[in-house]
């Protein structure tokens, strides 16, 4: 029999902590990273949910990001409402990467379009910024969603 370690659950960052956070990562991380970063901490949705999104879930007039449900990890549909922050990083994104067709990714890998942004691309943005695991409080980009947990 395996016997799985304990589950470890992190804090979610403090404010103030997150703050620091969002400045370093102003100065740092290339035009498609930051915004990534920045729809990441507005939205709360996982990093792999974000890298895998197309222009085909994005809603701008309805302000309405629709997971579908083989993207998610409980294999439901997940509606995430978008604030107005997160439609003018959208147009930003949108604007500069210049998607062909709704299944463009949002985000896509920087030497393939038509893959998603690398799995590391979020994390290796935050140790650039000079947070390696200790200064980011033990938090991975994964962990830094928590902060708009109850």
């Amino acid at each position: 029999m395996v016997t799985l370690p304990p589950t470890r659950h992190n804090r979610a960052l403090e404010a103030d902590e997150l703050k620091h956070v969002m400045e370093a990562l102003s100065v740092t991380g290339t035009q498609r990273t930051r915004p990534a970063v920045h729809l990441l901490l507005l939205t709360s949705v996982r990093t792999i949910e974000l890298r895998g999104a197309t222009w085909r879930e994005i809603d701008l007039e309805s302000a309405i990001w629709a997971i579908p449900a083989e993207r998610m990890k409980m294999e439901r549909p997940h509606v995430v409402p978008l604030s107005s922050q997160s439609i003018e990083i959208l147009k930003k994104v949108r604007e500069n990467t210049r998607p062909t067709n709704a299944d463009n990714y949002l985000f896509p890998n920087v030497r393939n379009n038509s893959r998603s942004m690398a799995a590391t691309t979020i994390n290796a943005a935050l140790v650039r910024a000079g947070f390696n695991h200790e200064r980011l409080f033990g938090h991975t980009a994964h962990e830094v969603r928590e902060l708009n947990r109850p």
